[in-house]
């Protein structure tokens, strides 16, 4: 393997950069577990244990809450760099804050959209299924579309 190809070995273990524990590690951070999301392998180390928090919460709180909570954080990561880009005298650390807080908002727009979505489709935190639906159509073609019976 040569020096440049390291990134492509998930098991690797290079030096003080990538050590066991590091998020962005190759074997158990970030870097590894996008390479085995590419490859279609399991995660590993601490990218399985945060898949599974993720579990976890989905079955506790569920999806509902789970998407709120992403978008509440990347929509504050947001207003960090907004912040920044406000603070900014010279160019240079503003291109680069504006290229963060530009994609950052993008993110979050999609997020809270996502959100909204859902809560449509929840309401009061039911699903609705078919026979709600079916049920629902029925009830507003007895009172008819004006609300008069």
């Amino acid at each position: 393997m040569t020096d440049l190809d390291w990134r492509d070995d998930p098991d690797h273990e290079d030096n003080g950069d990538w050590r066991e524990g590091n998020q962005g590690n190759l074997k158990h951070g970030g870097f590894g577990a996008l390479l085995r999301l590419q490859r279609g392998d399991p995660l590993v180390g601490l990218a399985l244990e945060l898949q599974e928090a993720v579990h976890q919460e989905l079955e506790t709180d569920g999806l509902l809450a789970l998407m709120r909570e992403r978008a509440e954080r990347i929509q504050a990561i947001c207003d960090l760099f907004y912040g920044l880009c406000l603070g900014a005298g010279d160019a240079e650390p503003l291109d680069k804050f504006v290229k963060r807080y530009g994609w950052l908002q993008g993110q979050a727009q999609r997020m809270w959209l996502a959100v909204s979505e859902l809560e449509k489709v929840q309401g009061d935190g039911k699903v609705l299924d078919y026979e709600t639906i079916l049920a629902a159509a029925a009830r507003k073609q007895e009172v008819g579309d004006d609300g008069n019976s």
